[in-house]
């Protein structure tokens, strides 16, 4: 049997259409497949070398106003491509004036604490300080740095190398806590000297508070200072002090003196 013109004409419409389908559907799945690559290699859902990090961000920007009117603010940046934390303090005078600059500081992102600079008020006198942290280990203690804002020079003073995990205020000594070992945390009581302008960093006297050998036990709450031979024991300066030896909330007992040194 012969087809007749009309008949093959309609075939090869017939071919060429199923043929153009195949070739759109390839290209269909093809297009998928790279939009799958291009999306795993996204800095989002990748973590490709430079295409991951962003030039820059803003980390944190917090401020706090003194009791006077004047105030202070802290800006931390972040350059994951320069390994670098850059942190700037800004001064205001007063409420509605220009902030200016009054201090600058960098670390290594790879070897600097999450947060490494805070606002703090840690007297609660409505006058603010700003503690830059260097360093902190696997517990709460952190090495840092407490600066005062000079509002005459519109600056910052280096106020107290801290290595705690707080800074208080107890009875005109500015208290520094720190955790000693799992169950016993230190504090030491320094003076102040030229009308807290500047800390004595040697301790005048510390304080050892261990947590009891049951749970049911009262706290050991040790009042000494350092001696050249061994730590001499003495009695609370006053009765403000006492309020640390409740750290574990179970009761505490303090420790007689062996000498009343102070």
């Amino acid at each position: 049997m012969t087809l007749s013109s009309s008949c093959k004409n309609s075939l090869n419409r017939t071919q060429m259409n199923t043929i153009l389908n195949l070739l759109l559907r390839r290209l269909k799945n093809g297009l998928i497949c790279c939009l799958t690559v291009v999306a795993a290699m996204s800095p989002v859902l990748g973590n490709c070398e430079d295409s991951t990090l962003p030039d820059e961000w803003h980390d944190e920007v917090s401020s706090a106003t003194n009791r006077d009117g004047s105030a202070v603010k802290v800006v931390i940046r972040h350059y994951p491509k320069k390994d670098r934390r850059k942190m700037d303090v800004f001064f205001g005078a007063a409420p509605n004036r220009a902030m200016v600059s009054i201090g600058h500081f960098e670390q290594a992102l790879s070897s600097a604490p999450p947060v490494g600079a805070h606002i703090i008020d840690w007297d609660k006198d409505g006058e603010h300080e700003i503690e830059i942290v260097h360093f902190c280990g696997a517990g709460p203690n952190c090495e840092s740095t407490i600066y005062r804002v000079d509002k005459n020079k519109h600056a910052l003073s280096r106020f107290f190398q801290a290595s705690g995990s707080e800074v208080m205020l107890i009875d005109g000594y500015l208290v520094e806590s720190a955790r000693d070992s799992c169950c016993a945390w230190i504090y030491d009581a320094h003076k102040f000297v030229r009308s807290k302008q500047w800390v004595d960093p040697k301790a005048s006297f510390s304080v050892l508070v261990q947590f009891g050998a049951k749970d049911s036990d009262a706290s050991t709450c040790t009042f000494y200072i350092d001696a050249p031979d061994e730590p001499k024991t003495i009695n609370p300066p006053s009765k403000a002090f006492l309020k640390v030896c409740n750290h574990y909330r179970t009761g505490y007992v303090v420790t007689k003196p062996t000498k009343r040194l102070i």
